[in-house]
């Protein structure tokens, strides 16, 4: 276990991620400024690997990526969730908002917008469709290129250095400290409560590092972990937000949103292989990247 090289990457992803936390609070910056910390876990790599180099751990190629593994994830994604989101509304945990009423009065109040009565009701349906349609589209190109750096820290150079301590509990720690690195701007919005949101976020860190890690195991293939990574936040992130409400909750600290992601994420993390089918990537490569 490159234990050094760990310790390294570790005190820099930390010590820079809350460096330009709290800068962002000192001096009330935008939140965009939070996707500054996206570039914190390649930087931590590259300056531990220049600390402690060592060339058997491999992060895995980025390109080509693997057209089937990728189809897969990109339409297999939004169906996982909309299963999800519908047995969740069918046991009564969540309900589905077909009305969109927080998105409809927010594109009423910012972007004046007015709709003639005959077409209200057909609006929010078509709303829905082009959120699901820009969802998958989304996902897999620039979702996927945003995480691509993060996955290169987590999944490229943490992930295979704990390996030896067994692959889920790999997962499960790498899960953590992600969810750590970024836990303070989740503390400091207005209205949280620290320990509910700690587990919030820890626990959709830990059941999405458990997925993550999965399809970096099985494939090997950096890319292709990106791709599943954006399609796995643009679904969660995106349509199925305003579409879902909540009457009650699984876990006492989480909202609809966090539960059916987290249900979401385990269950595809422990059927990877059924639902993304074989994912052994490396034998697609190119001859000399087999060789190497």
């Amino acid at each position: 276990m490159d234990k050094k090289g760990i310790a390294a990457y570790i005190a820099i992803v930390f010590i820079v991620s809350y460096g330009i936390e709290a800068l962002m609070f000192a001096m009330n910056l935008s939140p965009w400024v939070a996707c500054a910390l996206l570039l914190v876990p390649p930087l931590a790599a590259w300056i531990a690997s220049g600390l402690s180099a060592s060339g058997s751990y491999r992060a895995g190629p980025v390109w080509p990526i693997p057209k089937g593994p990728a189809l897969r994830m990109t339409f297999g994604m939004p169906i996982v969730f909309g299963v999800a989101y519908g047995i969740a509304s069918l046991a009564g945990f969540t309900r589905f908002d077909w009305d969109f009423g927080e998105l409809m009065g927010l594109l009423t109040s910012v972007e004046q917008l007015h709709v003639e009565p005959q077409l209200a009701p057909l609006v929010p349906k078509f709303f829905f469709v082009m959120g699901l349609v820009l969802a998958i589209v989304l996902g897999p190109t620039a979702y996927a290129v945003m995480m691509l750096g993060n996955e290169y820290g987590w999944r490229g150079y943490l992930l295979p250095r704990l390996m030896p301590l067994g692959r889920w509990p790999a997962y499960v720690v790498t899960g953590l400290l992600w969810g750590l690195s970024i836990l303070p701007p989740v503390l400091m919005m207005p209205g949280a409560a620290p320990l509910r949101d700690a587990l919030r976020l820890l626990t959709m860190m830990v059941a999405l590092s458990l997925l993550l890690g999965e399809v970096w195991n099985r494939s090997r293939h950096l890319g292709l972990t990106a791709v599943c990574s954006g399609c796995c936040l643009c679904q969660a992130t995106t349509i199925w937000t305003f579409s879902v409400a909540s009457n009650t909750t699984l876990l006492p600290w989480a909202g609809a949103f966090d539960n059916v992601a987290i249900v979401a994420f385990l269950v595809l993390a422990f059927l990877v292989r059924p639902v993304f089918g074989k994912l052994d990537a490396r034998t697609e490569q190119a001859p000399e990247r087999v060789s190497e």
